[in-house]
């Protein structure tokens, strides 16, 4: 949980910056997805609460809390 929050806050200093949602996925990608490497290694099968809670902090932060565009 503690590495959630810390993506949590990662992207919300992120969210304050006008980006487009390619470069939101690029920082998904490269700074968001990188923290969670080691737990998902490690942890060999993560809730499926938990996997949810993380694919929708993803989504709201690249669709700025808006219904998605693309599916």
């Amino acid at each position: 949980m503690e590495k959630i929050e810390d993506i949590r806050k990662l992207l919300n200093a992120w969210s304050k910056r006008e980006l487009s949602p390619i470069g939101k996925i690029t920082i998904v990608k490269s700074l968001a997805l990188a923290n969670l490497n080691h737990l998902i290694i490690s942890l060999p099968n993560p809730s499926s609460n938990i996997l949810n809670q993380i694919q929708t902090m993803f989504l709201n932060f690249i669709w700025n809390n808006r219904p998605d565009k693309v599916k």
